[in-house]
Formats: C-alpha cells, sequence, structure tokens
C-alpha cells in the first residue's frame, strides 16, 4: 500500500506571479484585517465611560478595519474571486502557498496572527490598557520602514506594511505579462462601494485596473501604518508637512495632510494613548482571553455563549454581504444591525456579570466576549434568545424587587434588549434570498 504523505502548506514568502497566489495573499490579508477586530472591540467596550477620547479612537480603528476587509474583498472581487469568511467543504488553498491558515472562521485567541506567515505580535482578548495598547496595537500597526525591501524568498513578513506591498507587486507583475482584461475579470458591479463606516476615515473604492487597485492597497497601508516611520520628524517645507496624517484635500484628491488626531494613522493613535497623551479611562476587570469553557456554571454562561453565536452570524453575514452577487441586504440588515445593536449590548453586560457565585461582586473577576464560531442559524439563535427572556422574566416574578440582585435585573434587561434587536433583523430578511444563508 503506497501512503501518501500531504505537503505542508508554506506560507513564508514568495513572489506573486500567478492569480492563485494573488488570490491566496489577499486571502491572508482578509483574515489579518479580520482578527484585529475582536481585540480592538473588547478594548473598546472594556472602558467604562464611553464619551472618553480614549473610546472614539480605538472604536474609530475598528470601524477603519472593517473598511479595509471592504477594500480587500473588492480587491479579490475585481480579479474574478469570492473572499471566504467560512471554510468550505471542499478547500481550494489545500495546498496553495500564501493561504491563509486557519479560516476566519476558525480563528480561536490568544493566538500568534498567521505566525509561519508574519511575524507579529502575540494577539490576545484583553480589557483595555495601557499595556495592551503598547505591546500588541502599536506593534500591528507597526510601520514598515522607508525602502524595507521584501523578505527573501522562504522567509516571513516583518510588518503589515510588507504584506501589501508584496501584493502591490503582484498586482504590477501580472497587470505587465498577463494584462489587464486577463487580470482584472470580475464583475465591478459585485463590489461593494456604497458602505457607511460611521467615525472611521477612508472609502471604499471601486476596484477595476492596476490604478484603483494601487488606490485601494495605498488607503490601507496609510490608515494602518502611515507612510513614514514613527521617528520621522514634522517637515514644514513639505507639501503636505508630513506623510502620518490623511484624509480628503481641498482639491478632492485623498491623500497625506495636516489635520486632526482623527487623521492619525492606526499606529499613532494607539501610541498618544500608551504616551499618556490621551488617557485610558477605567476598564471593567475582565477575565483575559474569555471562553465558553471559563464560564461553565457561572452566571455569565448563557450569555457568553449567545455572544458566541451572534459573533458567529456575523460572520457568515460578512461572507454573504461580499459574495459574487449584488446582494446588499447581509451587510445592512444584519453586519451594522449585530456590531451595533447587539454587541454593545452583550459585551458590556458580559463586562458587568461576575463569575464567582457572588453575583453582587464589585472587583471582578467578570466575564468577557467569547470569539469562538458556531454554525447555528439565525432562527435558531432567535428562538433561544426568546426562551431565555421567558425564563429570565419568570425568574424575577416571585421575588420582591427590591431584594433582586442589580445583575439578575440588569441580565433581563438585556435578553429582552437582544430579542428586539434579533427579531428586528429577522423581520428585514424574511422572505428574501440572505435568509436561507444565515
Amino acid at each position: 500500500m503506497t501512503v501518501s504523505v500531504q505537503k505542508p502548506l508554506r506560507l513564508t514568502y514568495e513572489a506573486i506571479i500567478t492569480k492563485e497566489k494573488l488570490r491566496g495573499s489577499l486571502q491572508a490579508a482578509l483574515y489579518l484585517e479580520f482578527a484585529t477586530i475582536p481585540p480592538y472591540l473588547t478594548a473598546v467596550y472594556s472602558m467604562k465611560d464611553k464619551s472618553a477620547e480614549a473610546y472614539q479612537i480605538i472604536r474609530s480603528v475598528a470601524l477603519e478595519e472593517m473598511l479595509h476587509i471592504n477594500l480587500v474583498c473588492n480587491l479579490l472581487l475585481a480579479i474574478g474571486y469570492t473572499p471566504l469568511f467560512v471554510k468550505p467543504a471542499s478547500d481550494p488553498f489545500n495546498g496553495l502557498v500564501n493561504a491563509p491558515v486557519p479560516y476566519i472562521s476558525e480563528i480561536t485567541y490568544p493566538t500568534y496572527i498567521l505566525p509561519n506567515f508574519y511575524e507579529g505580535p502575540y494577539v490576545q482578548i484583553l480589557a483595555a490598557s495601557p499595556e495592551l495598547i503598547k505591546q500588541t496595537f502599536m506593534a500591528i500597526e507597526e510601520p514598515m520602514q522607508s525602502n524595507q525591501p521584501l523578505p527573501a524568498q522562504g522567509e516571513k513578513f516583518t510588518s503589515i506594511g510588507q504584506i501589501y506591498q508584496a501584493i502591490k507587486e503582484g498586482f504590477e507583475y501580472l497587470d505587465a505579462n498577463i494584462g489587464s482584461a486577463a487580470l482584472f475579470s470580475g464583475t465591478p458591479e459585485h463590489q461593494k462601494t456604497n458602505y457607511y463606516f460611521g467615525s472611521g476615515g477612508g472609502k471604499a473604492i471601486a476596484v477595476t485596473n492596476l490604478e484603483t487597485a494601487e488606490q485601494a492597497i495605498e488607503q490601507i497601508v496609510q490608515q494602518g501604518e502611515g507612510a513614514t516611520p514613527p521617528t520621522t520628524e514634522y517637515r514644514p517645507k513639505q507639501p503636505y508637512g508630513t506623510y502620518n496624517r490623511y484624509g480628503h484635500r481641498n482639491d478632492g484628491t485623498y491623500g497625506p495632510i495636516l489635520g486632526t488626531p482623527f487623521e492619525l494613522s492606526h499606529y499613532f493613535k494607539f501610541r498618544d494613548i500608551a504616551d499618556g497623551k490621551i488617557p485610558l479611562p477605567s476598564a471593567y476587570p475582565m477575565l483575559p482571553n474569555p471562553s465558553i469553557a471559563k464560564f461553565t456554571g457561572t452566571p455569565a454562561e448563557e450569555l457568553a455563549s449567545h455572544f458566541q453565536d451572534d459573533y458567529s452570524l456575523m460572520i457568515r453575514a460578512l461572507e454573504q454581504a461580499f459574495a459574487d452577487n449584488t446582494d446588499t441586504q447581509a451587510y445592512f440588515t444584519t453586519v451594522v444591525e449585530l456590531m451595533q445593536g447587539v454587541f454593545p449590548t452583550v459585551i458590556t453586560q458580559l463586562m458587568k456579570t461576575p463569575i464567582s457565585a457572588d453575583t453582587n461582586s464589585t472587583l471582578g473577576p467578570t466575564a468577557g466576549p467569547c470569539f469562538e464560531y458556531t454554525s447555528i442559524t439565525l432562527q435558531e439563535i432567535t428562538a433561544k434568545v426568546s426562551n431565555l427572556k421567558k425564563k429570565c422574566l419568570q425568574s424575577l416574578l416571585p421575588k420582591d424587587k427590591s431584594s433582586q440582585d442589580e445583575v439578575s435585573r440588569a441580565m433581563a434587561d438585556t435578553w429582552h434588549k437582544l430579542d428586539e434587536a434579533l427579531q428586528k433583523i429577522s423581520k428585514k430578511i424574511e422572505g428574501t434570498p440572505l435568509e436561507k444563508h444565515l
């Protein structure tokens, strides 16, 4: 009998000279962009003062990461491939160089992000602190040094900027060698350009040729890392002073400008917080790296499990939103509703919920969001929440209201809000093609 040995999947750098390699590299970029959102969102909602400047800054970064996901998906669609968030039964990347392993649906924390591909920091799910901002967030967004070459063949990338430089060179090589028509073979109308990303900067770009592909890549790099290393001094005689700020100029073009702190790149925004120029408000005493297993038998168990369901639903909705079709319902009816109407409610309540037997304890540790994927459907989620709401309300009825502990009352209110939010999503997508995907 002959035993076949599968060749290990190599994720180190290789020059992009085929569309399949370009596809794999873009999928890796999609994975990297998404992997930053859970730690950023956790830090945001761990802050007790939602009006604090640090809260608004980190929230804007998370929104811009959503824009980066949009731009990477447009780049994939432009070359004729559907962006993948959930690993399909038949893995199209089996044995493909530069493919992300695992898929977004398989991310677990704490983790090194694509450790055989990118020498990034160890990413954990933690409450906001100066140490987290400095050691993890700034490390993720650390700028690529000026004129830094790509790694040698077979070596890892040392910054996200390097990854996008390789992707840019891949686009340039393929455009020159196989032609623009063969490279940009996707259907332009399948791309998404009308999404609103709140207080985050930038805009979605329709990618149709090499010029617009490079514009999309440049915007991601400028927002995330800035175009110069952090040691670069202000240069008043240059046309735009310095290149670590970006935005829409008065002449209508987009690029480096002098501006407000919200126009700083992610790295410099985080540096201001880490250095204490922008103070961090107090945070909830969340248990590091929450997981369902850690909350078994605690007051937070059911709510933690529910957030896991919501998170999984968002991943599937994102895949459908950026699928190779003209459906625009998934993003507005599901992704936005989950991120704005569901996530803040669930995550904040989790961080207020002690995991000790004393539910009135204010010392912690408290629970937190569990970013673990499940395949539960929207219909199943909605039914579960409705039943939990009834169960929670019934448990409060016989009691004297004055004797009910604060956590129980807050939990009942949370289930009520979640029930309303999920019913709203269900009603919006009822009878649409999206319904069968969620």
